[in-house]
């Protein structure tokens, strides 16, 4: 199976996140997929890298909007060739306010990454 060391930065608005939802959805994939997760770095075949913030956007009436960019880059820890790499970029929530439009981009982020980015993930890694 093979190891893989990820280092991940989840924001809200730049403040770090305590619920990381994009990496937990990327680990459980790929775990679900025969992967091992390992927090030694000199024992992982895969290097994966995730980082995700939102923006605030316009609030129209009562509306605010918000946007989630997350970025993905996964490397083969032995020479270090970028394996896999994409960006969900401004992923669009709204709600009543900020905090529940960030959340409505998250959940929106996790979608995207479910329906097309994990598979792609997965066929780029085992190529």
């Amino acid at each position: 199976r093979p190891q893989v060391y990820l280092t991940s930065v989840e924001k809200n608005y730049g403040n770090t996140k305590t619920n990381l939802q994009v990496t937990n959805k990327i680990k459980n994939f790929l775990a679900n997929s025969g992967f091992e997760f390992t927090d030694q770095k000199d024992k992982a075949e895969l290097l994966m890298d995730v980082a995700a913030d939102s923006e605030k956007g316009a609030v129209s009436g009562s509306i605010y909007i918000s946007y989630v960019t997350t970025v993905i880059h996964v490397t083969t820890a032995r020479d270090n060739k970028e394996i896999y790499a994409t960006t969900l970029d401004r992923v669009k929530g709204y709600s009543l306010d900020y905090e529940r439009a960030s959340q409505e981009a998250y959940t929106k982020s996790l979608e995207v990454l479910d329906k097309e980015k994990l598979p792609e993930l997965l066929n780029a890694i085992l190529q």
